[in-house]
């Protein structure tokens, strides 16, 4: 934890992991004078090309029904290590416990992933604006980040290496911590 000025340590971050990639921040009430600064985590302003098949993938596979497909594939592209591995194992007991029976959100979400733009909104941010990516992100490659960060007015890059898409879970220290210094200036 990192002490406030006032010497009280503050509450933990809120973390928001499911968010339409890039949607939350670059929504123009992020000009209001009352936002002092923003954070565009784990998002680019658009899904990279790798991104957009993964997206197309899961989202074939709900259409017909193959959840189980889509949890495997995701603990394995979403975790690293040992992690992944009890991810793709539970998504077997996953699979059997939870199959929806309309696929209407998760297509609404995929669709709104794959039309999502961001490129033309950014410009719009006038907070300044942090974009925390990850090398190992399946859904942004490092030139999704460098584009988000350079198309904001205020916007600043940092990359945390080693990591995937899950770094808010996997690497939380680094994750808040690149987050705090941000916001704390």
């Amino acid at each position: 934890m990192v002490p406030a000025a006032d010497g009280a340590v503050p509450p933990p971050l809120r973390r928001h992991p499911h968010r339409v990639h890039g949607e939350s921040a670059a929504r123009p009430r992020f000009r209001d004078d009352r936002v002092d600064r923003a954070v565009l985590g784990l998002s680019g302003a658009g899904l990279s090309a790798g991104g957009t098949a993964v997206v197309r993938r899961w989202r074939d596979w709900a259409v017909g029904g193959r959840w189980g497909s889509i949890y495997r594939d995701a603990a394995g592209i979403l975790a690293a290590g040992a992690r992944a591995r009890l991810l793709t194992a539970g998504s077997l007991v996953y699979e059997r416990t939870f199959q929806p029976v309309d696929p209407t959100d998760f297509l609404v979400s995929a669709d709104a992933c794959l039309a999502f733009d961001g490129r033309n909104v950014c410009g719009r941010v006038t907070a300044p604006t942090l974009v925390v990516g990850a090398d190992r992100d399946p859904f942004f490659d490092e030139a999704d980040y460098r584009e988000a960060a350079a198309a904001l007015p205020n916007g600043r890059l940092a990359m945390l290496r080693g990591t995937g898409h899950e770094a808010v879970v996997e690497h939380p220290t680094a994750f808040d911590g690149t987050v705090r210094r941000f916001l704390s200036r």
